[in-house]
């Protein structure tokens, strides 16, 4: 595999675990039990200045992509909207994000590298992995049927029920 093709590659997967999570936030959002943002219609955070505060709600958190997947996967259990995500996944996207990808060679394959605590003063391999084409088309393909588990229990809730519009 050439660096040409790595890049793009470790885009689209990134991007699929980013619109994973914003997905499973709206997907709360939608449960009638949960805590609504209550900003006004047409409030868009995306155009706020850092330190700007809102309301916690099943948007705006804090919570981690592991959590949000456990919140998902017993929602929708419980609902019968449909089938859990494979939380194996949240695994890969914390490799990602917490450990590191390198290489021996100039175009050699790239490999996917996470540590775990051990003991006291070592650690060991969690994840080893050589990042091939193969590699990337199944991560990619996990991420997508999970996106589409997601959309698919999204189209079974009720629709949101309307907000005040701002003044």
């Amino acid at each position: 595999m050439t660096n040409e093709y790595f890049g793009p590659e470790l885009g689209k997967l990134w991007t699929n675990f980013t619109a994973l999570d914003a997905l499973i936030r709206v997907f709360l959002d939608r449960l009638p039990h949960t805590t609504k943002s209550g900003l006004p219609f047409g409030t868009d955070m995306r155009k706020s200045a850092v330190g700007t505060e809102f309301p916690e709600s099943s948007i705006a958190t804090y919570r981690s992509l592991r959590v949000l997947v456990k919140a998902f996967n017993q929602e929708v259990v419980k609902a019968k909207l449909g089938n859990p995500i494979d939380e194996r996944l949240v695994d890969l996207r914390d490799a990602l994000a917490h450990g590191f990808i390198s290489t021996d060679e100039k175009e050699g394959p790239m490999r996917l590298l996470k540590f775990e605590r051990s003991r006291p003063g070592y650690v060991r391999i969690a994840r080893n992995e050589e990042m091939t084409e193969q590699w990337f088309d199944g991560r990619i393909g996990l991420t997508r049927i999970a996106i589409k588990t997601v959309c698919e229990a999204v189209d079974k809730l009720p629709p949101p029920k309307p907000r005040a519009k701002q003044s």
